[in-house]
Order: structure tokens, then C-alpha cells, then sequence
């Protein structure tokens, strides 16, 4: 007989298993075994033969104790129940992580500003300064970076009094091509079919009202500059002339083209600022801006005298140099050597220009991260010979309630000898319920009333009006007796398309209210493919021009 605790095989007349001497029964394995529960209530078989199991470990009843019941789970087999258990408790702990970690992850997104103020406030300050004028508010209106690496066809059509002109330019900055499609009408009769056409490989020109030996004229950059200089024209253009105008033309630049935005954001960020300038922050302050209380923190750059002075001599000397070879390129290279020793002269009085006094800028930080106040010290300007310094002083306050630069009010106030004149701009602009506001006026200020002048733009589109005029736009200055601009037409804005169509201009000049004209204009996503010319029947521009030279000596 098989013990089924230890499975010793014991001899069939056996009462103990000899083994670990538990009392041993015999069982038939048809019995009903209802009332008692062995091994976890199923009947053990072995070859259909009796088997014998212990007694006393399994004949349970409602009263059994702990001690009892311990027993018997020695020897039972787990309960289910308990798995389950068990599963449950860890489901529940990894719910447990899953939240706690999605809080931490929550409170650093909406601390992050917080926490970057305590570990780089100067950081934290072009963080707010980029958030405060951030311009998605604009974006939601019309984002015109949608266009910016696709290719692009851009409509202009005008109209008045019977003269007009149609042109559409097909443009792709990272293909570096342009297709340039010209009408002119003088009222009396049309030109059309005037084609440019803009590649680093190949220029091509068509004006057949112009020249009709070939349908293109063209032009190689690569020797544009050598066919000038054969041409016999003194001085000769640079080398590398059409090439900074390919350039510039297709948004690119010596380094290789750097990102606009990018050049925004170093300005818009004051990281400038970081080369030159002491950072320090600390102080707390309560303004009051539009009827309600701030509380601001107080984060200022100092730039000595000495650096102010360094910095705005390098700023004069690149100015110059800027002005001096655009100047060059514009007429070509003739009497540079003139127009320098001209230029050095005309310069030389900026470099007797000086400031006096460091140069504080302070931005003041609200809770929600904005910036709501921006203020320059005043400071001096003197200039050598001159008797007198010009004091200067700035401050900008930024009072929207969601967004900052909603309702803006600047004032550059310049003072000289007991005369104070001051240079103001306010802006305010909505958008509510599809329709966007702006207004914004310019103005001069002086002590004097005559001394008073100012120039108005106020602008309303109602983007969910899809069906007639939607936008105008008034400019005015000097008020009600000056002179004003006004456009309207309907403006729409689409996935891919962006139109301004039945657009009107009118010009008040104060004399007649009847000058008007009529234009659209539009920009497009197209197929960078349809940039493209048929330059079958073409020839230089070269070549026809030494063709039209000897057709003129025959005669």
C-alpha cells in the first residue's frame, strides 16, 4: 500500500506507513468520498486499485480551528483564490508606479518654469521673453510657415483706370529655381509671354517684344562675371557677384544659409545680451498695468560704459562696410576708391559719438511666466564738438490678460537742454468669436501742441465670413485731415492656399477720394516640377549681343 503523504510503498496489510508512520486507510476508489476531502476533493486513483491516504488530516468540519486549518493547508493543494489575490495586489502596484510617475512627469511640465528659474534664471528669462512674444497667436490666424520649404507660386494682378499688369512667379527656395511669368497693359495694348526663369545652373530670359531671334536669351553664373569682362566693360564685375545675388535671392548666405527664426529668437530672446553684458536678478516688485497688480520678478543686464561704447563702435563699422559694398555693387565698382575716402568722411562723425553711463535693461517676470514690463535707464549720448548730451529712456509695458502682447504700450522718451520729446507706440489686438482686431498708433509727442504727430493703422478680418468682403484695413495720418489708405477685399485661408481676392485700395490724399485700385493676390503649394522652360530654340545673351554689335557697324 502506497502512503499518499511520503509515497512509500508499504505492504498490503499495513495500519502505519513505515516510513513517517501516518496512519494509513483503504479507500475504494468508487467510493463516495462527499463527505470528506481528499486532496482538494478529487479521488486519487492509482491502476484502479485501492489507495490509501492519512485520516486525520482531512476530515474537516464548520468548527475546525486555526490550528486545524493550518494543517490541512499543509497538505491541500493552494487555493486559486489565492493567486488571484496575489495578482491583484501587484495590477494594483503597478497602477500605483504608473500614476505616481505620471504626476512627477506632470508637476516638472508645469513646474518647469519654476524649476529652470532656480537652476538658470538667465536661461529662464529668454524662455519667458520667447514665450511673451511668441508669435502663434498670428499663426492661428495665418501661418505662413506651412510655405516655407515647399515649393510655391505666388499671383499679383492690379488694375486702374484701363492699365494693369498680371505677374506670377513660381518659386522654390530648396531646389534653388524660379519661374518668373509677366502681362503688362498700357490701355493700348498687352504684352504677355514675358518670361524669367532663375537657376544656379542657367538664367534665361524671353521679352518678345524686345527680341525675337531666339525665344530665350541665357546666361551661365559660372561664367557670368568672364563674359562681362570679354564684353569690355571697365571696371569688371566681382567674381563672386551673381553668385551672392543667387544668395540672397534664394534665402541663403555665405555660411550656408541660417534659419530666420533662429536669428529672431537670438534677438527676440536677448541672447545677444549674454556676450557683453552682466546678468543679475533677485529683486521683487508689485506694478500696476491696466487696472490690475503684478507681482513681477526684477531680472536686469548691465552693460559698462566701456563695453556700451566698444559695442556700438563695432555696430557703426559694420553698418559701414554693409553700406559701402552694396553701394560698390550698385554701381559696379566705379570710383571705389573715391566713393571710400567719401564714406570714411561722411562716417567720421559717428565715431565722435559716446555714451555715458552704463546701460541698465530690466525685465520684470509675472507669476504665469510673461513678461510684463521692459524698461532701458536712462542714459546720455554726447557727441564730440557738440555742447549738450541727449539723455534717453525707455519702457515698455505689456498688459494683455491672456496675452501679453494683446494691449502693449511703449514709450522712448529723449530729452535735451529742458526739451522733451517723446516717441510712443500703442498696440491693442483681439480675437474673439472669428474675428480678429488690431490697432496700433505711432506718435510723436513734444511739449509743444503743434509738435504733435501721429499715424494710425486699424485692421478687422472675420475669418468665418466665407462669402463676400471680409477684411479691412485703414492707414491714416494727421487724423481726420490727412492722409489715408484703405484696403478691403475677402481674405481666406486654407491648407495649402492663401488668397486675397476683389481686393480694393483707396487713396485719400486729402484732394480726391477716387483714386482706387483694383488687385488679388495669392500663394500656392505647387509641383516643384512645373518649374520648368522649354530652352529649345535659345542662345546667349552674349552671343546676341556681339550679334546686334556687328549688325550695327554693317550700317
Amino acid at each position: 500500500m502506497i502512503c499518499s503523504k511520503c509515497n512509500f510503498e508499504n505492504s498490503t496489510d499495513a495500519t502505519y506507513c513505515e516510513s513517517c508512520g501516518e496512519k494509513l486507510i483503504a479507500l475504494d476508489t468508487d467510493q463516495d468520498n462527499s463527505d470528506e476531502v481528499i486532496m482538494n476533493n478529487e479521488t486519487l486513483e492509482q491502476d484502479e486499485n485501492t489507495v490509501f491516504v492519512p485520516i486525520s488530516p482531512v476530515s474537516v468540519d464548520n468548527s475546525t480551528t486555526e490550528g486545524d486549518a493550518e494543517k490541512i493547508s499543509n497538505h491541500a493543494v493552494a487555493d486559486p483564490s489565492r493567486k488571484n489575490k496575489s495578482e491583484n495586489k501587484g495590477f494594483i502596484a503597478v497602477i500605483a508606479i504608473v500614476i505616481f510617475v505620471a504626476l512627477i512627469v506632470g508637476l516638472g511640465i508645469i513646474l518647469r518654469y519654476k524649476f529652470l528659474k532656480l537652476v538658470n534664471p538667465e536661461r529662464y528669462l529668454q524662455v519667458s521673453l520667447g514665450r511673451t512674444f511668441s508669435d502663434k497667436s498670428d499663426m492661428q490666424l495665418i501661418d505662413m510657415s506651412k510655405y516655407a520649404d515647399q515649393a510655391v507660386e505666388y499671383e499679383f494682378s492690379v488694375e486702374s483706370e484701363g492699365v494693369g499688369a498680371d505677374i506670377s512667379v513660381l518659386y522654390d527656395a530648396e531646389a534653388e529655381k524660379a519661374l518668373f511669368e509677366m502681362l503688362f497693359d498700357n490701355g493700348t495694348q498687352v504684352y504677355d509671354d514675358n518670361l524669367m526663369y532663375i537657376s544656379r545652373e542657367l538664367i534665361a530670359i524671353s521679352f518678345p517684344e524686345l527680341f525675337n531671334d531666339a525665344t530665350f536669351l541665357t546666361i551661365d553664373p559660372d561664367t557670368f562675371a568672364d563674359d562681362i569682362e570679354e564684353l569690355g566693360t571697365e571696371p569688371s564685375l566681382p567674381s563672386d557677384y551673381i553668385d551672392e545675388a543667387l544668395d540672397m535671392f534664394f534665402g541663403k548666405s555665405e555660411a550656408g544659409g541660417k534659419n530666420l527664426d533662429e536669428v529672431a529668437a537670438y534677438y527676440r530672446e536677448a541672447k545677444f545680451l549674454e556676450d557683453f553684458a552682466e546678468f543679475s536678478h533677485g529683486k521683487s516688485v508689485t506694478e500696476k498695468i491696466n487696472g490690475k497688480r503684478y507681482k513681477l520678478d526684477a531680472m536686469s543686464y548691465v552693460i559698462s560704459e566701456d563695453d556700451a561704447n566698444d559695442y556700438l563702435q563695432d555696430a557703426l563699422g559694420a553698418y559701414k562696410q554693409w553700406f559701402f559694398d552694396s553701394m560698390g555693387y550698385m554701381y559696379q565698382g566705379y570710383e571705389l576708391e573715391t566713393s571710400q575716402e567719401a564714406f570714411d568722411s561722411a562716417f567720421d562723425v559717428f565715431s565722435g559719438i559716446k555714451i555715458k553711463g552704463d546701460i541698465i535693461i530690466t525685465y520684470y517676470v509675472d507669476r504665469n511666466d510673461f513678461v510684463r514690463i521692459i524698461s532701458v535707464d536712462e542714459f546720455e549720448l554726447s557727441m564730440v564738438g557738440e555742447s549738450g548730451d541727449l539723455a534717453i529712456e525707455f519702457e515698455m509695458l505689456l498688459g494683455g490678460k491672456n496675452n501679453p502682447t494683446d494691449d502693449i504700450s511703449a514709450i522712448l522718451t529723449l530729452s535735451a537742454e529742458g526739451e522733451e520729446v517723446e516717441l510712443g507706440m500703442d498696440w491693442e489686438q483681439s480675437f474673439e468669436r472669428g474675428v480678429f482686431k488690431r490697432e496700433i498708433e505711432v506718435f510723436i509727442d513734444g511739449e509743444r501742441k503743434e509738435e504733435y504727430l501721429s499715424a494710425t493703422f486699424e485692421m478687422e478680418w472675420d475669418t468665418k465670413d466665407k462669402m463676400g468682403d471680409n477684411f479691412e484695413a485703414v492707414l491714416s495720418f494727421g487724423g481726420e485731415n490727412g492722409f489715408v489708405i484703405e484696403v478691403t477685399g475677402a481674405l481666406t485661408d486654407g491648407k495649402s492656399e492663401t488668397t486675397f481676392k476683389d481686393g480694393k485700395l483707396r487713396i485719400d490724399d486729402g484732394y480726391s477720394e477716387n483714386n482706387i485700385i483694383d488687385f488679388e493676390c495669392s500663394i500656392s503649394m505647387i509641383d516643384p516640377k512645373d518649374i520648368s522652360i522649354d530652352l529649345e530654340d535659345s542662345m546667349s545673351l552674349f552671343d546676341y549681343i556681339e550679334k546686334i554689335e556687328e549688325q550695327s557697324m554693317q550700317f
